[in-house]
């Protein structure tokens, strides 16, 4: 310490110009140290700001589309379980009737044309039907671009399920009038049956999708 003391009492005008250095290069180091950390602040801000606002786009488009592809589905099964046979008791009806009254009164041609009609509106409904079903596959489509995995096997199970749903109620249509006609109960309670069954499996996984949806949706 006597020595350095000594060095400085010699010539101070030298030392306080070095001390004047020293303390400026601390003074340049701390400002750019600031200045470095506070870029790397916002760079980090402007990252978690991307990042967040990509998550909220992801979010809005998967539940989106989660919840139109839910929707559709919902509305298909209560369509085909309570709304179309509805909307076929009345046909079915008026064919009997008009069936009937011509087969009392001998008329072929017109027992024909009851028939014809018959058929046209039944081709009406499964045109319908198969309208939903393909626009239903559409929406699974687009579905398998943003899900999981897991939500793939799903999804695929319930496009399964509802073409054997198509597949067993054309055929059963396409055997109706012999089936009523020749009173083939058993053709038509085999038919429930499997409808009831492919509805119930429809809607199982239907509720697993959707859960499946919601998890996936928590964890964006």
């Amino acid at each position: 310490m006597q020595s350095i003391y000594n060095l400085v009492q010699e010539d101070p005008a030298f030392f306080t110009w070095v001390f004047g250095i020293i303390n400026i290069l601390c003074l340049s180091f701390a400002y750019f140290n600031k200045q470095s950390h506070e870029r790397s602040l916002k760079r980090l801000e402007q990252d978690l700001k991307f990042t967040a606002e990509r998550r909220l786009k992801i979010f809005d488009l998967k539940a989106t589309e989660y919840g139109k592809y839910v929707t559709d589905l919902d509305s298909f099964g209560k369509k085909n379980q309570i709304e179309m046979p509805e909307r076929m008791q009345p046909i079915f009806e008026e064919y009997l009737q008009n069936y009937l009254a011509a087969t009392e009164a001998g008329d072929k041609e017109r027992e024909h044309q009851v028939i014809g009609w018959f058929s046209s509106q039944v081709s009406a409904l499964m045109q319908e039907v198969l309208k939903d079903v393909l626009k239903l596959k559409s929406e699974s489509n687009r579905l398998k671009l943003i899900a999981t995995d897991e939500m793939l096997v799903t999804s695929e199970q319930i496009e399964i399920l509802t073409q054997e749903s198509m597949d067993c109620t054309n055929e059963y249509m396409k055997d109706f009038t012999d089936i009523i006609f020749n009173q083939k109960n058993e053709k038509t309670e085999a038919f429930q049956v499997k409808a009831a069954s492919l509805a119930d499996e429809i809607q199982k996984h239907s509720k697993s999708l959707l859960n499946q949806m919601r998890l996936e949706l928590a964890d964006i």
